[in-house]
Parts: C-alpha cells; structure tokens; sequence
C-alpha cells in the first residue's frame, strides 16, 4: 500500500472541494483536511441538493 498517491489525490480534491466551497458531493475531501465545520454545514445541505 503506498500512501503518496493517496495524499496526492487527497490533496487534489481537498483543493478541489474547497474551491467550490464544499459542493457537498465531497464531503470526505472536507472531512480528510479536518474542515469539519465545513463538512458539517455540507452535510446538512447534501441532503437537499441545492445549486446555489
């Protein structure tokens, strides 16, 4: 198992999930860099899948 491709790929969609300010499809992403109130709030609005 080699963990450099994982962090890599976590740190492209941490990035990724960030810049659209948590569109809720990623919230793990959100979850792995410790944006927990981030993913808190997305978790609330993945529900209803708003486009706002």
């Amino acid at each position: 198992m080699t963990v450099f491709p994982l962090v890599i790929h976590i740190m492209k969609t941490s990035q990724r999930c960030i810049a659209k300010e948590c569109i809720c499809h990623q919230m793990r992403c959100l979850e792995r860099i410790g944006e927990v109130s981030d993913r808190r709030n997305c978790s609330r609005r993945s529900k209803r899948k708003r486009g706002s």
